[in-house]
């Protein structure tokens, strides 16, 4: 699929969720395995919301250069 064929991405929608999926802290006397498992998780939930953000520069760029 090409980029001109993707819808515009809503930057709102890209604040909201990074609000909702904010980096996880590990915190004292939290059970190790129950973090880890969390943090992976996590971490592939940041890493679409950075994808989309790229998406959104990528946009614009080519927006830009019409």
């Amino acid at each position: 699929m090409e980029l001109k064929n993707l819808s515009l991405i809503d930057k709102n929608l890209v604040k909201f969720l990074r609000k909702k999926y904010p980096p996880i802290e590990y915190k004292e006397g939290l059970d190790r395995e129950k973090f880890l498992s969390q943090s992976i998780f996590r971490s592939g939930q940041r890493d679409v919301i950075h994808v989309l953000e790229h998406l959104i520069e990528l946009q614009q760029g080519a927006k830009n250069a019409k």
